[in-house]
């Protein structure tokens, strides 16, 4: 609190403190922050009387350039919009190598927080009066508080995530869903000055939203009938891929084997927008379109070619296998470092003068090859061109001693040869 104090004081603006019983014994972390939260929001509102909203940021956000600007420029669309909830600056699922468009905007059904802005009329007429006791944004997510009307984000994030500790975080939270977004850092970006910006915002509203995703579907798409079209030399597609996987009430766990396939949350609900999950994915523009009847909402099922096969949850479930499968076409060639800090070049060299193949090297990027070289306590996705690797036993706790990494999006950040990590052993290909 004194550092916030310190931030306030030095931008010379009024600092108002919560000095209720949240710090009396009997309240949860929940319970805390959820009173805590419509202190902030009744006090914002009752102080400044002729601001139309709020803008709801948090002390471990680090903020785009554009932030300010893209909130303020986007928040006409709350009041134009009656099919609208809020604003905000996050996408959950705005990883490295899934966003590229810096002014796409997109809709979500699911309140994504992290950098948001709420009007007036809604906090005051509808959610002041029965804000929660606990779990604040649980309740905003629940359809008798939305009321199916959705949230409105950036492809691009626009805040990023800081915090490792927290009431409801961790390191290895915030290492697997927090670490890699790619939020905007450009600051030429300017949504005053952009030619587009208004024909961008104009997309977002409802029914220009429907009319552009039914002419991608109908129009521009190439439907995937087979997992392997996905992994092809081909590039700068839009590629349709049709699901049929049931999600739960709880957030449930089906989704979550195709969300470890393309690298995107394992909650369905992040990001989607009746049954439609957007992102990028080695180097091609995907739609991912659930058409299972769990989904509410929907008609996308409505635009399924009747020749393309919906995928079920198992066919992706074998994409390690599948690529185990092919990495032992060349398992006589995997080689692993003797120590950390190596590149590929260096361990070649070390085993018979051997030549670092650079096209073999994600064929050797899975859990089961990494396995079958390294004791690996745990393993997991993450970003990094010395991936596949092992993190050396005696490094940092933040690095994940112990663990073996494989590159979780090859087109984001393609492995190399000449690549190397100071804390991992990389696991290589040479001939």
């Amino acid at each position: 609190m004194a550092d916030v104090a310190a931030v306030v004081k030095e931008n010379s603006i009024s600092l108002v403190q919560n000095h209720g019983s949240l710090r009396r014994g009997g309240l949860d972390g929940a319970a805390r922050i959820a009173q805590h939260y419509k202190f902030a929001l009744s006090t914002g509102f009752d102080r400044f009387p002729s601001a139309n909203a709020v803008i709801i940021v948090e002390d471990d956000l680090l903020f785009s350039p554009d932030f300010y600007e893209y909130l303020t420029s986007v928040a006409p669309i709350l009041d134009a919009d009656s099919s609208t909830f809020v604003v905000s600056a996050w996408n959950d699922n705005g990883f490295h190598g899934k966003v590229l468009e810096p002014y796409a905007i997109r809709r979500t059904e699911f309140f994504p927080g992290l950098g948001w802005i709420l009007t007036r009329k809604l906090y005051k007429s509808e959610l002041e009066e029965k804000w929660p006791h606990e779990h604040w944004d649980h309740w905003l997510r629940s359809p008798e508080t939305h009321q199916n009307r959705e949230s409105i984000y950036p492809q691009m994030p626009r805040t990023y995530h800081n915090g490792v500790k927290g009431t409801f975080m961790d390191e290895s939270t915030h290492n697997r869903y927090f670490r890699d977004i790619h939020n905007n850092r450009d600051s030429s970006i300017s949504w005053a000055s952009h030619e587009l910006t208004t024909s961008h915002i104009a997309l977002a509203t409802q029914t220009p939203y429907e009319t552009r995703i039914e002419d991608i579907i109908k129009n521009h798409c190439e439907h995937v009938e087979s997992l392997a079209d996905i992994f092809g030399e081909k590039k700068d597609r839009i590629l349709c891929l049709w699901i049929n996987v049931a999600i739960s009430s709880d957030f449930g766990t089906p989704f979550e084997t195709v969300g470890r396939f393309f690298g995107i949350w394992h909650e369905h609900h992040r990001g989607n927008h009746k049954g439609l999950h957007e992102f990028y994915y080695e180097g091609n523009y995907v739609l991912l379109l659930n058409i299972h009847g769990s989904v509410v909402n929907s008609h996308y099922r409505d635009w399924k070619p009747g020749h393309v096969h919906a995928f079920t949850r198992e066919y992706f479930a074998n994409k390690q296998a599948l690529l185990a499968l092919q990495a032992s076409k060349v398992d006589k060639k995997v080689y692993r470092a003797s120590q950390a800090g190596l590149t590929c070049h260096d361990v070649c060299r070390e085993n018979g003068n051997l030549s670092c193949k650079q096209d073999l090297l994600p064929y050797a990027n899975s859990c089961e090859v990494l396995k079958q070289h390294f004791p690996c306590m745990e393993c997991s996705g993450s970003l990094g061109a010395e991936q596949p690797a092992y993190v050396r036993e005696d490094a940092p706790s933040q690095s994940l001693p112990r663990h073996c990494l494989f590159n979780q999006d090859t087109a984001a950040l393609p492995i190399t040869c000449g690549a190397s990590h100071p804390d991992t052993l990389r696991l290589c290909v040479c001939e």
